[in-house]
């Protein structure tokens, strides 16, 4: 073992994991065989340093998460060991051993490296055998292929609705899904259980006291008395907490609302005030109000745009701040702004549309599918990044074809049925194999 401390930053050995050469030969610190298929995609969010690795110790195979350190011991000092984010990595990839036998073995596997290059700047994502594929095709031919791939993923979502709606109904389905999309990834959870809760109380209290219950039983509604508040948000804090003492149920735990340094604008308040103003505009029959709104609309265009419209909300207090005691800087926005309001369409409003229509056993006359095929593009998220740097050489390129929001969820297709399930292990991929 040495003691020798880490003289190199973690940048230059992330790079090196992310660049090893995956037909070397390697052995683990205990000396085990290692064979590596997939060094897995750099994480540039929290949690482990590289996700959906595929590796062999011992002739195993193991996929799961690769993490990367200076010194052996920076797992413990960063408080990894009791972190359930860091409970699915397969490989401890260090510079330097220096822990203690006892130690060692309360850790995943090891591989000792160096750094491989002086670029702290290099590429994050490698590009996958299927790069030299695309780049021999005609933009409009691999549009054409993730256009299908997307109207696919299309039907596949509104045939997972459709079943939950038999299921709870049409209309608290989708209400449901508004409310979990408002969660965004980190709070997807916290958002249905709100939901569950706002659904327990009898539905004459929902409509008239929806604010008040949101906000109460989310726990961040502060006391008054004690918060350091603006005078507008006092007011609004005092009126909020008079109706929810009233009529709420009892006391229970607070939800547990994640923050991890997101954007201030995506606060787990502000996503609470868009759920206000969607229940607000919409109550309890979003798809009849919306479907009633755009059925005499003939273009699809025309019909994407108005959906879009009446789903970017804005809320006369919440606009301005980002929590009860900080106002967000520079001017307000839309608590639910046209971004978010067009992934609510992509991802809720229309496949919930195409499935409430074979529910009522009456034929899509919005052309829901129609309307889908022609929106504008999603906000680029992990998969499409890492999409675009795997099956692209040239960056340009990529931004050319990849537009429109059926383009880009046939990217999702394809990549989480393909790139995913094989954990970017080219030489197993069925379509790289198929080409």
């Amino acid at each position: 073992m040495t003691t020798e401390k880490c003289r190199t930053g973690e940048i230059l050995l992330q790079n090196a994991w992310n660049k090893i050469d995956i037909n070397g030969e390697y052995l683990t610190e205990d000396g085990r065989p290692l064979r590596i298929f997939s060094p897995g995609t750099w994480n540039v969010e929290s949690g482990p340093d590289f996700s959906n690795a595929k590796i062999s110790i011992d002739g195993k195979i193991l996929t799961g998460d690769v993490e990367v350190h200076g010194n052996s011991s920076d797992w413990f000092n960063h408080r990894h060991d009791r972190d359930s984010a860091y409970d699915n990595v397969i490989l401890h990839v260090v510079e330097y051993e220096d822990l203690p036998a006892h130690r060692r073995e309360l850790l995943p596997p090891a591989l000792l490296i160096k750094p491989a290059s002086a670029d702290a700047n290099a590429e994050k994502i490698n590009s996958g055998r299927c790069a030299g594929y695309f780049s021999r095709l005609e933009a409009s031919r691999i549009r054409s292929m993730l256009t299908a791939a997307g109207m696919e993923r299309f039907y596949l979502k509104s045939g997972r609705i459709l079943r939950q709606m038999l299921l709870a109904g049409a209309e608290q389905t989708c209400l449901r899904l508004m409310f979990e999309a408002a969660g965004y990834k980190k709070n997807r959870e916290c958002f249905l259980e709100l939901f569950n809760r706002f659904c327990e109380y009898p539905a004459d209290i929902r409509k008239e006291f929806f604010e008040a219950i949101l906000w109460g039983e989310s726990g961040l509604l502060p006391d008054p008395a004690v918060a350091i508040l603006s005078e507008e948000m006092r007011r609004f804090s005092e009126n909020t907490w008079r109706q929810w003492w009233k009529i709420r149920i009892g006391s229970r735990p607070g939800i547990d609302w994640r923050r991890n340094g997101g954007r201030p604008v995506n606060s787990p308040e502000r996503r609470i005030a868009a759920v206000v103003s969607l229940y607000r505009s919409f109550g309890e029959t979003p798809l009849r109000t919306l479907y009633a709104h755009i059925a005499g609309i003939a273009s699809p265009e025309a019909a994407g745009r108005e959906l879009v419209k009446m789903l970017t909300l804005n809320d006369v207090l919440w606009d301005k701040y980002t929590s009860f005691e900080v106002v967000k800087k520079p001017g307000p926005g839309a608590v639910l702004g046209a971004d978010s309001a067009l992934e609510t369409v992509v991802n809720v409003v229309l496949p919930g549309m195409t499935a409430a229509a074979k529910i009522d056993g009456r034929a899509d006359d919005v052309h829901a599918a129609a309307i889908w095929n022609v929106l504008p593009s999603t906000q680029d998220n992990r998969i499409t990044r890492v999409a675009a740097a795997r099956w692209f050489r040239d960056k340009t390129a990529a931004d050319q074809v990849l537009t429109g929001a059926a383009v880009r969820q046939g990217v999702i297709h394809l990549f989480q049925e393909f790139c995913d399930k094989c954990h970017t292990d080219c030489n197993s991929c069925l379509i790289y194999n198929s080409i």
